[in-house]
């Protein structure tokens, strides 16, 4: 039995390139990896009503490990660090990715339509890391937004409802003990002293959004998902940051919900690896190899 995904002896830099296809979404995913991969079936996700997703990991071609190394290293430390460990909401960064030190060789990474690796969108992707949101005009239905002063790594999506937009001139209408914060303003730089709050300005209305879930590999009951949305309460409340304390999240809404579904697919593909490997041992061991249907 060998390691997963196996090392190569070759010393010429030489990986090889595969695209994950999922069904009904783009065919944005990718990884390389140091050895072929044997040839791995199908296999299906389960997305959002439990609608059964198939994936397809089709080979496309060697490629020159050196020319994309640097893109990988920043891509993978990024999804992993600020996108992954996302999902247990922490102030401090549990996962530490170190492409030198990992035993994992299995390299995500995003791919153009034709085949090739899109190291511009993957370190755009990598840029968005504490990116400020500038102006209130620049608030997306698309994106997704931290308030940076927060110890937690809350995502946000904004509320376009123009009843509740408020300004930062606008009084304070929350309880305070302080007779000086009379305004949205006065209450932020209180909490703030070294940020300036620009009086009179939009605020962004958002709402808390829970993370995506992390397990596509099984079913969810119908009676699980209505109780853990009637416990989000703090979903359905909208909140008001000045622009000056968003900050741009590790990636948009499409983003989120498409990488999140990366973990769950690594585990597939390395539980059906040593299927295959266990398949083959027994298949040389009883002098019997498999048959694949056509």
């Amino acid at each position: 039995m060998t390691l997963f995904p196996q090392l190569s002896t070759d010393l010429s830099n030489s990986w090889h390139l595969y695209r994950i296809n999922i069904q009904k979404e783009k065919d944005e995913l990718g990884f390389i990896v140091p050895s072929k991969l044997i040839e791995l079936p199908n296999f299906n996700l389960y997305g959002a009503n439990n609608e059964i997703l198939t994936v397809d990991i089709n080979y496309i071609k060697t490629i020159d490990y050196t020319k994309y190394k640097n893109e990988i290293k920043c891509f993978c430390k990024y999804l992993f660090e600020n996108i992954f460990d996302g999902i247990v909401n922490s102030s401090q960064t549990i996962l530490n990715f170190n492409i030198e030190y990992s035993s994992f060789k299995l390299l995500p990474c995003l791919l153009k339509n034709y085949d090739e690796i899109d190291c511009e969108r993957m370190l755009s992707i990598c840029n968005r890391l504490k990116k400020p949101v500038e102006h209130h005009s620049q608030l997306s239905d698309d994106e997704l937004y931290v308030a940076w002063h927060l110890q937690n790594r809350q995502l946000y999506i904004t509320v376009p409802d123009i009843v509740l937009l408020k300004r930062t001139s606008d009084l304070w209408t929350h309880k305070t003990k302080l007779e000086t914060i009379k305004t949205y303003a006065d209450y932020f730089e209180h909490k703030l002293p070294n940020v300036s709050i620009h009086r009179d300005s939009l605020m962004a209305t958002v709402k808390a959004i829970s993370n995506p879930r992390i397990n596509y590999l099984h079913q969810i009951s119908t009676e699980k998902k209505a109780t853990k949305h009637s416990a989000t309460d703090l979903s359905d409340q909208c909140i008001h940051y000045p622009i000056e304390l968003l900050h741009y999240g590790p990636v948009n809404q499409a983003d989120l919900k498409l990488f999140y579904k990366l973990p769950s697919i690594l585990v597939r593909l390395t539980q059906l690896y040593w299927i295959e490997q266990l398949r083959i041992v027994f298949a040389s061991e009883i002098k019997i190899y498999k048959v694949r249907e056509s």
